[in-house]
């Protein structure tokens, strides 16, 4: 598989951890990042193609993460997942230049069909 590498952003260690081991086993690559302002940082040193990360952060959400990746690296996704579906639309995450929106709690497989369809792999 030729893709870029998946960025994984959560404040919860435990989810960054398993989202990262399953796209692994899946064959992509993938680095973390606890928040937005260390997701950026990680995207000036490694070239990524996709970020997954949560909305609802410390330091930096994820959608002020999304604005600048947008404005930064337009070429790269974003999968924004969020636990509070009130705060945020679908609607509204595609109008900032999402490339989807997943709520919590996800099974798994939703996120593997996201990625196969993102990479479209």
């Amino acid at each position: 598989m030729s893709v870029g590498k998946i960025l994984i952003v959560d404040d919860d260690e435990s989810v960054r951890e398993m989202l990262a081991d399953f796209l692994r086993h899946l064959g992509y690559q993938s680095i973390v990042a606890p928040n937005g302002r260390e997701a950026l940082e990680l995207l000036e040193r490694d070239h990524v193609s996709l970020v997954i990360s949560d909305i609802k952060m410390p330091v930096m959400n994820g959608i002020e993460m999304m604005k600048q990746i947008k404005t930064r690296y337009p070429d790269v996704g974003v999968i924004l997942i969020t636990g509070f579906k009130s705060d945020f639309s679908w609607n509204q995450a595609m109008e900032l230049g999402a490339s989807d929106y997943i709520t919590k709690p996800f099974n798994i497989d939703l996120i593997e069909r996201k990625v196969r369809a993102y990479f479209k792999t």
